[in-house]
């Protein structure tokens, strides 16, 4: 399972470093409007998960502003990795 998860958070984070490379358009056309509709949309899924992320777990993590950071990055990869370690439990 942490293969997988950590697998998932280098996919999002290269995403996320073309999505940020792509205001200098350096891709072509298509991939550059697919980046360009593609961000905001993840942006907002990683926004709500991030909420909802806030409202499991805010009595249980001493550090929810750096976790709930990472979920508006790497989305449901950190919700995931947090949700299966032993010292939380929902």
């Amino acid at each position: 399972m942490r293969y997988i998860i950590g697998l998932g958070k280098a996919v999002t984070l290269t995403f996320w470093g073309a999505y940020l490379l792509n205001f200098n358009q350096i891709f072509p056309e298509t991939l550059n409007a697919v980046l360009l509709l593609g961000g905001p949309l993840i942006l907002i899924a990683h926004t709500i998960q991030a909420l909802f992320f806030i409202r499991k777990f805010k009595d249980q993590l001493p550090e929810l502003s750096a976790h709930a950071l990472s979920v508006l990055v790497f989305g449901f990869f950190h919700f995931l990795e947090v949700s299966t370690k032993d010292k939380v439990r929902p």
